[in-house]
């Protein structure tokens, strides 16, 4: 049997990994405004604010893959059962 991924699988592996991506920038890119913010290194964020912002990222990077970001968020979310 082949050991490749499907383009489900692939999909999904891909959407899985902007996810992750755009949490980690959020968090970096809140944990640099506290900062300069004078809110201190160590500043906790709850998940709201953390998702949220890495919503934001997410939709821009979906947006400029055009027709294709609607059929990879179509697959993830049918992976997890949620939109």
């Amino acid at each position: 049997g082949s050991t490749y991924e499907t383009p489900e699988e692939r999909a999904v592996n891909r959407a899985a990994i902007i996810r992750q991506s755009t949490l980690n920038m959020a968090i970096a890119a809140l944990s640099t405004t506290a900062a300069s913010s004078g809110l201190g290194v160590g500043t906790v964020f709850n998940l709201t604010q953390i998702t949220g912002l890495a919503r934001q990222f997410e939709d821009h990077v979906y947006a400029n893959l055009g027709d294709r970001a609607v059929e990879l968020r179509k697959i993830a979310a049918d992976s997890k059962g949620t939109e």
